[in-house]
């Protein structure tokens, strides 16, 4: 091997060794939890003390050293230490411990604001036992310290001693005995907080609503919030979960004045951005006191919106104390509103709400049918009468 190839390949393994630890710790969020750089770098510590393994009390796992809380002059002792949770991620807490005759030990979880996450106490506990805790995602992205408190336990013990001293064989032994104080302690050993990226952030932005207006957010059809115009909101959902994100289709201002989306919702399964977006919508009202409208309903802003009514209409119909007989007929004459047009069929660009009236004019005919069918009635049946008499009248004799 070349002496530059030699060179590249400790080149890398160099770096391998430098990254892979960090890789490894990247997940512990305690500095120093299990206590082997012999002192309390990473913690907070009072009345304790870093102590090495010994016969009396091992460290846990055959590790070199543990933490004793409370000193062998004041009982009270702890330890703590603050971290912070990523973002979307969920953690485990693990800590192990040991408590000694009549001592006590309590271990605590809290938020920055002081607030209980949850604790443990212990009483005697003469081997090592381990506590275990699952922080959800709930608590992504806050402060969470860890408390370690502990109460010593000092009793008095009888000592047996033996002094001797020389003289004719065989010397001469005194056993005398004394009191003495015994010292009990809890302790821990290999603290952890662990964590592992378990939700995946979805953030909605909402656009083309106006900043008074708001619009829902569902998830799986289930309201969750409401997101004003303009204003973006980010929901978090565990990893590997697939959810259906939308909103409202329509929002309105008033009767006339709403706006549309038209892809109002989506799917997500991992880290998205989604936007939403609504354009505005106007409604066209068409009316007439006569005939059938068209063109009633909304369109979208800019859309040319076409409404039409009927030109002409049949009216009532009747005859005067003349006997002349006469019928009306309506005619359209013009549009009122937002438009003047005179053709019963036009069209508007949709920029705002549209109101559109129609103006009709009525025109009245006469005539004479019914008179003249009255004079013909009478006229009938008076020459049928005439030549009635006529038949019947008796015939002159010829002379």
């Amino acid at each position: 091997m070349s002496a530059a190839l030699k060179l590249h390949v400790f080149f890398l393994l160099a770096l391998t060794l430098t990254i892979l630890p960090v890789a490894r710790a990247s997940d512990e969020l305690l500095e120093n939890g299990n206590f082997e750089e012999g002192g309390f770098d990473g913690w907070t510590a009072r009345n304790s003390s870093v102590v090495r393994s010994s016969t009396n009390m091992p460290a846990h796992a055959d590790s070199r050293y543990s933490a004793r809380i409370g000193t062998e002059t004041v009982a009270e002792g702890a330890i703590s230490q603050t971290v912070s949770i990523p973002l979307k991620s969920k953690a485990r807490f693990t800590a192990w411990y040991a408590v000694e005759k009549g001592s006590s030990l309590k271990i605590l979880l809290r938020l920055s604001d002081g607030s209980l996450i949850n604790q443990w106490s212990f009483d005697t506990v003469t081997s090592w036992a381990v506590v275990t805790y699952d922080l959800d995602v709930s608590y992504a992205g806050q402060r969470v310290t860890v408390e370690i408190l502990g109460h010593g336990h000092t009793e008095k013990v009888r000592v047996q001693e033996s002094r001797c001293w020389p003289g004719p064989p065989p010397p001469v032994c005194v056993d005398f005995y004394r009191m003495e104080d015994k010292h009990y302690h809890p302790y821990v050993d290999d603290v952890s907080l662990t964590y592992a990226v378990a939700a995946y952030a979805t953030i909605v932005t909402v656009t083309g609503l106006p900043q008074e207006l708001s619009t829902k957010l569902f998830v799986d059809g289930g309201e969750v919030t409401g997101i004003p115009g303009g204003q973006t909101v980010t929901r978090s959902f565990d990893m590997g979960e697939t959810h259906r994100v939308s909103v409202d289709t329509y929002v309105y201002k008033d009767d006339t004045i709403r706006y549309y989306c038209a892809q109002d919702s989506e799917t997500v399964n991992s880290e998205s951005s989604l936007t939403f977006s609504y354009t505005p919508q106007y409604y066209l009202l068409v009316s007439s006191p006569y005939g059938k409208v068209m063109g009633n309903g909304w369109y979208d802003t800019g859309a040319s919106a076409r409404f039409s009514v009927d030109e002409s209409l049949p009216g009532p119909t009747g005859a005067d104390y003349m006997l002349i007989s006469w019928k009306i007929t309506y005619f359209f004459d013009h549009w009122t509103g937002d438009s003047s047009s005179t053709d019963p069929s036009d069209s508007l660009i949709m920029d705002g709400p549209k109101t559109v009236a129609a103006v009709w004019r009525t025109e009245k005919s006469s005539e004479h049918t019914l008179l003249l069918a009255v004079i013909g009635i009478i006229a009938t049946g008076t020459a049928a009468t005439l030549i009635a008499i006529s038949k019947n009248r008796p015939q002159k004799a010829m002379r």
